[in-house]
């Protein structure tokens, strides 16, 4: 007889463990989604690379996704094939994240410029003002650039991310540490988990993202070492309030913005979503997605499909 703790737990900590390598069965729209491949650039901002992943044509209504913290463009990749055929799609990996390169110091305000870059290298202003959309940190250099008088946007929705109270701790506190390097890639990969910590039905899309996540290394001890893409210090480096930031900018959003949230979000709380409503404009849309924690578009990505369609109908 199994353990329920036990089982949560390796759930929450080592969810692709089971799998030793091997791709957990798929529907066959994940697949099809994700053989509907990007094309892949770069575009320099501020001395630092910028990765970008494309979709769709030049010509019609932009798009660009942005990711959260220690995520990456790839996190999209079974969403914004979605919307290929009717707009110019782009999402890209803030400057520590991906394929992106790393900085000695972040800053919200630089991610939303980088935000701006990419959506001018990858054409999105070329039918009108682009949406944006962010999930959970990206929704600081998100409402960052929806404040900014010289940037045109047509919406930004946000996923999953609230305005914190003022008590609210910041993340630049937060505790941070080198990565770990694994021998082979299956074991690095048996070691992906989501954070913060939840369990995700589909697994499949956990192991996209999980795979997409890594790379191969050398250390003075081996040639073939394996490693996470991200920057570990991202949040140490972090300058500024990114809650005073986010709720300024809120308050100052020069296009309509949207909100949507799973409703069993460990981040999106009571207490820091009525004190959203408070701070956005009144003209604010504001949407939960059933059966969704906090990474909403991986609990439930064709939801989370229709949601933005919908508001993209809408706005």
């Amino acid at each position: 007889m199994s353990d329920p703790v036990l089982d949560l737990d390796r759930r929450l900590r080592t969810p692709l463990a089971a799998f030793q390598g091997d791709r957990p069965p798929a529907p066959e729209w994940f697949d099809a989604a994700i053989a509907h491949q990007p094309e892949r650039s770069v575009t320099s901002v501020e001395g630092a690379e910028i990765e970008i992943l494309t979709w769709g044509e030049r010509g019609q209504p932009g798009l660009l996704f942005l990711h959260g913290g220690m995520a990456s463009a790839d996190w999209f990749d079974h969403i914004a094939p979605f919307f290929a055929e009717t707009h110019r799609v782009a999402a890209l990996s803030m400057s520590g994240a991906g394929r992106s390169s790393w900085r000695e110091h972040y800053d919200v305000a630089q991610f939303a410029r980088e935000m701006a870059a990419v959506a001018m290298a990858a054409g999105l202003h070329e039918a009108g003002p682009p949406v944006f959309v962010a999930h959970s940190f990206g929704s600081r250099p998100l409402l960052n650039a929806a404040a900014n008088p010289e940037l045109k946007l047509r919406a930004a929705v946000v996923l999953d991310a609230a305005i914190s109270l003022p008590k609210a701790q910041s993340t630049s506190t937060l505790d941070t540490r080198p990565h770990r390097t694994y021998a082979t890639f299956d074991e690095a990969l048996s070691r992906f988990r989501l954070m913060p910590y939840q369990t995700c039905d589909n697994l499949y899309v956990v192991d996209h993202i999980g795979r997409q996540s890594l790379k191969r290394i050398k250390t003075a001890d081996s040639p073939e070492r394996w490693t996470w893409r991200s920057d570990p210090y991202v949040f140490q480096k972090l300058s500024g309030s990114a809650q005073e930031d986010a709720e300024t900018a809120a308050r100052s959003a020069r296009c309509r913005l949207a909100f949507l949230y799973g409703d069993r979000s460990a981040i999106v709380r009571p207490d820091n979503l009525a004190h959203t409503r408070e701070v956005a404009p009144d003209s604010s849309l504001f949407a939960s997605i059933p059966d969704a924690a906090h990474h909403v578009f991986l609990d439930q990505p064709l939801a989370t499909v229709a949601a933005l369609r919908v508001l993209l109908a809408m706005l």
